[in-house]
């Protein structure tokens, strides 16, 4: 199943999201982004003052918690999938 950021209508979607912007794509709050930037739990890019959320980052944040009938870990284990290091991994 696709997300919203892999169908073609969005294929032209930025590699570098604002904070605003994965706070709407999200449904939650800009300090909450902000939050789990910080935490560790979104991987971001710092540039200059400004804070921007790779594509990859957040399609694997997506894919990291979506759960499959209470299999959701499980499942990632299945795909070799460590839910806390999912996000980081994409920008290295």
């Amino acid at each position: 199943m696709r997300t919203v950021l892999e169908s073609p209508a969005h294929a032209d979607t930025p590699l570098l999201l604002p904070i605003p912007e994965v706070a709407r794509i999200l449904a939650l709050s800009r300090s909450r982004i902000y939050q789990m930037a910080h935490d560790g739990e979104i991987a971001y890019v710092r540039l200059g003052k400004s804070m921007r959320v790779p594509r990859a980052a957040l399609l694997a944040l997506i894919d990291c918690q979506t759960v499959n009938h209470g299999r959701g870990d499980a499942a990632r284990e299945e795909r070799g999938i460590d839910r806390h290091d999912a996000a980081r991994d994409v920008s290295t």
